[in-house]
């Protein structure tokens, strides 16, 4: 097996996680969050600001959690994944 062949083996699990969980946040993110609706006054001023605010919120606690605690292993990490979906 060529050199390329035994990187792709070792590295595909964790390319298909980083592939499926950009799958499902760009097909979720801006379907969920259009039909999402607001009860403010001001819905059409607020209503995107406090999405796009609240989705990066989430993404960077998502992201610094990992650091914190490790709970899932590198071979487990697809669980968590597919939960999403």
């Amino acid at each position: 097996m060529s050199e390329r062949g035994r990187v792709f083996k070792e590295m595909g699990w964790h390319a298909f996680n980083v592939f499926f969980t950009f799958v499902v946040t760009f097909l979720a993110f801006p379907s969920i969050m259009i039909s999402a609706k607001f009860n403010w006054e001001d819905d059409k001023k607020w209503s995107p600001i406090v999405q796009l605010f609240l989705f990066n919120l989430f993404d960077t606690i998502g992201r610094y959690l990992p650091a914190l605690k490790k709970i899932f292993s590198p071979k487990t990490v697809w669980i968590p994944n597919f939960a999403r979906f």
